[in-house]
């Protein structure tokens, strides 16, 4: 018999320079029933070197406190709390195959490979980017420790160096407002991807008994 499903951190990484972001991620949280932890993000540049160490420094201090896993959002993340519900609802199954995955990727954008594993629940492997809802499995900690500026963006440095997989609808997206990195528009990313996504699904649906 399996272990039991362990306590699912939450963390969110926020510039001590957008207090906005912290309230608008934080209502949406409480709204939901989550208790995050703010973790201050680091400030470089350019900004996507920030983006790497800030998702370092949450990944030491769930280590350091013996997380087998945990959820890092960052703070222009949003989800309803139906998105939410469907997330709790998979965690069970996450847990069991978490022998499968080193990260689950809440919403991405366009990928660049897709692979459907389960049916129900819908559960694929990918790459593709976007970071602003990740499940990080504690498989994936040495990867996420071993970043460096040589690596380049950390979307494309993860998922292109574990299993990264996800769910059909998405659970979350991004919020419009101005990038704190500068890159993209991460908003139209992730609904050409959750589209791309669909459409995959549709295809290989057929291949799985």
């Amino acid at each position: 018999m399996d272990t039991p499903v362990p306590h699912l951190p939450v963390y969110i990484i926020n510039l001590d320079s957008r207090p906005d972001r912290w309230e608008a991620i934080r209502k949406i949280c409480l709204s939901c029933g989550i208790q995050p932890t703010r973790v201050s993000a680091v400030k470089a540049s350019p900004g996507w070197h920030g983006c790497a160490k800030s998702h370092q420094k949450v990944q030491a201090i769930a280590q350091q406190a013996g997380h087998p896993w945990y959820l890092v959002l960052e703070d222009d993340a949003t989800f309803s709390i139906n998105d939410w519900r469907r997330f709790i609802a998979l965690l069970p199954f996450l847990w069991e195959h978490r022998s499968e995955w080193d990260i689950f990727n809440g919403g991405c954008g366009m990928p660049t490979e897709f692979k459907l594993l389960y049916k129900n629940p819908l559960f694929y492997n990918l790459k593709g980017p976007c970071t602003q809802f990740l499940l990080i499995n504690q498989t994936a900690y040495n990867t996420i420790r071993n970043w460096n500026e040589k690596a380049g963006h950390v979307d494309w440095y993860l998922t292109n160096n574990t299993r990264m997989t996800g769910t059909y609808p998405f659970i979350a997206y991004q919020a419009s407002s101005q990038s704190d990195i500068g890159i993209g528009d991460p908003v139209n990313d992730i609904v050409v991807g959750e589209k791309e996504i669909k459409r995959r699904i549709q295809h290989d649906y057929q291949t799985l008994p």
